[in-house]
């Protein structure tokens, strides 16, 4: 009634500003709410820095999503400041693996493999020069069958197996126990008794069973 007096209080989250007889109510600058409910948008930003929080499709839109360390591009669609850079070999369930744990197994698959070299044994002989080869992930070993040796590949098993035929041979020699039979291109020779291209040498043998000619 005439002559009372009205007060208007700034209530919680509203500012209220006085100029003469004009007062003004606004929401205050800095606001608390327990539940905000949008119908249809919620801005938050302003140009590049502008996130849209659409109520009607579920989905948060805008340039750069930062949490913590992790910033969620959308205009370049990427994910950068995760912490598992590094592959420690126990995974952790549900979790995305980055581009730095996938190069480092990629690394590994690379140079992964085992090592090859040649060697002898017994009275064999090596041509050129030994080496230790690196065979990697990839990489393709050729197994060759010399001179006089055939080789026959079942799957994963590899079988040399000497020719029926030999040619090329300079000399062989047959062992039993003591007794030693010599083959070359001069002729065979059994400890001292000889067929060669000089003749023959019985050695002091006992020549026998010969038939007569004519």
């Amino acid at each position: 009634k005439g002559g009372d007096e009205v007060n208007f209080k700034d209530g919680q989250n509203i500012k209220i500003s006085r100029t003469g007889k004009e007062f003004t109510i606004a929401t205050a600058d800095d606001v608390s709410f327990n539940k905000v409910t949008a119908a249809d948008s919620v801005l938050v930003g302003t140009g590049t820095n502008l996130i849209t929080l659409d109520g009607t499709t579920g989905s948060v839109t805008g340039n750069i999503f930062k949490a913590g360390s992790v910033n969620v591009n959308g205009a370049n669609n990427t994910v950068t400041g995760l912490s598992n850079t590094t592959w420690s070999g126990t995974p952790v369930s549900g979790r995305a693996a980055t581009e730095d744990q996938l190069k480092t197994i990629a690394d590994r698959v690379a140079n992964a493999g085992w090592k090859a070299t040649s060697g002898i044994t017994g009275s064999g002989t090596q041509s050129g020069t030994q080496s230790v080869t690196s065979v990697g992930s990839g990489d393709t070993v050729t197994f060759n069958a010399g001179d006089n040796l055939d080789m026959n590949q079942s799957g994963a098993a590899f079988t040399y197996s000497l020719k029926p035929t030999l040619t090329g041979l300079t000399s062989a020699a047959f062992t039993d126990g003591t007794n030693t039979t010599t083959v070359n291109g001069s002729g065979v020779t059994a400890g001292g008794v000889s067929l060669t291209n000089s003749g023959i040498n019985a050695g002091n043998k006992v020549i026998s069973n010969v038939a007569s000619g004519g």
